[in-house]
């Protein structure tokens, strides 16, 4: 008798073949008895694969019964942010990383390989779970995290392709196209590369961890609404849902959706109270119907629209448990006069300027004609109809800390503090104090206010969220191709 085993690697099921007849095993045995026929019914069949081993599987995903650890491509590609130095004998006047500044090692390797153990600190490591007060610095005069030295010879504005792109920069400029914080810092650092430099200080650069596009600064002293593209009226945001008292949960099992400002809000609480199952009333200053109520289904699933035009709408749906009586959804309206970003409004004016987001109903700010293909030297000539195709966006403050992790303030123009290799070519003021750039993250505690990030004179990292209609920022966009 002849036994013929089968491995199937789009299932991983396993197949046994006695004679004419096939067995399968159940989803993931590894191991299962051949029945009782020609054999006795005590042989199994087995199978087995040296690479299935928990690290080799995604955290959360079980094969075969093995539960894996691998914890994604992030922790498989970016590094560790634990503290490594200098891993003999520093010369900080002919430092360039290549010998040094301690190897690095992954998230993932510290995760496992190190999980259980101290951090590497020979072999070319120099890892400490203990700060060093003289080599964990921030480091604003760059010693022991090097600045970009800015390209000097234009590149990457032709070629039809990011990747051509590079290669053009990294021919023109071989000692300044390519910027690695894994050599030349001494945290979480990566690499990034040159895809484009127009002019003095309009670079693009590309993150070789995430693959996105990093735009130097492409306008200054705009306000949130034409940096983001933002088109609406002023908000009204959802703030919570309760019975009668904050402290007690609503009743009812129902939603509100939909949630929209008006061309005319002001600011106001506004308030939706059901007095049963199908009746409610909305309560405040403009938003509100002076006391008339509105009738709802009272099936699961229904829903009616509220629509106070100029100032507020929302939709109430009824749920599985109906609302009860006391059942109470806050809102807050913010006034079109200081928050609105419609066309029109006191922040936009007629204009429909977008300076990253490249939208429909949207026009380039500064000296961009979407319609004609032109876009900014900051951006690389690139944008939603040239060749290659990059789709840009304003940052948000997740972007941001995630490129801060890589190194973008390193890397960038307009971001480094004073020295000859941190200010943009040809600029005697450093930038790191003097702009701060908006992103498309909106405050939670007041929607009528964006965060900001700037850096301060010994180039520590900050964030704020600034008031829209009173505050003026920087633009960097990031995209995607």
């Amino acid at each position: 008798m002849i036994i013929r085993f089968y491995i199937l690697f789009s299932s991983l099921m396993l197949s046994c073949s006695a004679w004419s007849a096939n067995i399968t095993g159940a989803n993931g045995l590894l191991q299962f008895p051949i029945p009782a026929g020609e054999q006795d019914g005590t042989n199994m069949c087995v199978a087995a694969d040296t690479s299935l081993l928990p690290e080799n599987i995604r955290y959360g995903v079980s094969i075969f019964n093995m539960r894996g650890s691998e914890v994604g491509e992030f922790a498989l590609y970016a590094a560790s942010a634990a503290l490594r130095g200098p891993a003999v004998g520093l010369d900080i006047s002919v430092n360039d990383g290549s010998t040094n500044i301690s190897s690095q090692i992954t998230l993932k390797a510290e995760n496992s390989t190190y999980a259980g153990s101290s951090l590497p600190a020979t072999g070319g490591y120099k890892y400490r779970d203990v700060a060093d007060s003289s080599l964990d610095m921030q480091d604003y005069n760059g010693v022991f995290c090097r600045f970009a030295v800015r390209p000097s010879v234009t590149c990457g504005h032709s070629q039809s392709t990011v990747a051509a792109r590079i290669a053009d920069c990294a021919a023109k400029n071989p000692s300044t196209s390519s910027w690695n914080g894994a050599v030349l810092c001494n945290s979480s650092q990566g690499l990034w590369k040159l895809v484009s430099r127009k002019s003095a200080n309009n670079e693009v650069w590309q993150d070789q961890r995430t693959g996105l596009l990093w735009s130097s600064a492409v306008a200054t002293g705009v306000n949130w609404c034409l940096a983001s593209g933002n088109t609406q009226a002023a908000p009204v945001i959802y703030k919570r849902a309760y019975n009668t008292a904050e402290t007690t949960a609503m009743s009812g099992s129902g939603t509100i959706s939909e949630v929209q400002g008006g061309t005319s809000s002001v600011a106001e609480t506004v308030t939706v109270q059901f007095s049963n199952a199908t009746t409610f009333t909305v309560s405040g200053s403009n938003c509100g119907s002076s006391g008339a109520t509105t009738a709802l289904g009272a099936t699961s699933g229904e829903s009616v629209v509220y629509d106070k035009a100029g100032y507020c709408s929302f939709r109430i749906t009824q749920g599985d448990t109906p609302f009860a009586a006391g059942d109470t959804f806050k809102l807050v309206s913010y006034a079109a006069s200081t928050s609105s970003c419609h066309v029109g409004g006191a922040l936009r004016g007629s204009s429909t300027v977008s300076y990253c987001a490249e939208a429909d109903g949207l026009t380039g700010g500064g000296s961009e004609n979407w319609s004609q293909g032109l876009y900014s030297d900051a951006k690389g000539g690139m944008g939603k109809s040239s060749t290659p195709v990059v789709r840009w966006r304003l940052p948000n403050l997740r972007d941001w800390h995630l490129a801060i992790y890589n190194g973008l303030d390193r890397v960038m123009p307009h971001l480094g503090a004073p020295g000859s290799s941190r200010l943009p070519a040809g600029d005697s003021t450093p930038g790191w104090n003097s702009v701060v750039y908006w992103l498309g993250t909106v405050s939670s505690n007041a929607s009528n206010q964006s965060w900001t990030v700037q850096f301060d004179s010994t180039l520590l990292f900050g964030e704020a969220p600034l008031a829209r209609n009173t505050a003026t920022g920087g633009v960097f966009c990031v995209g995607r191709y």
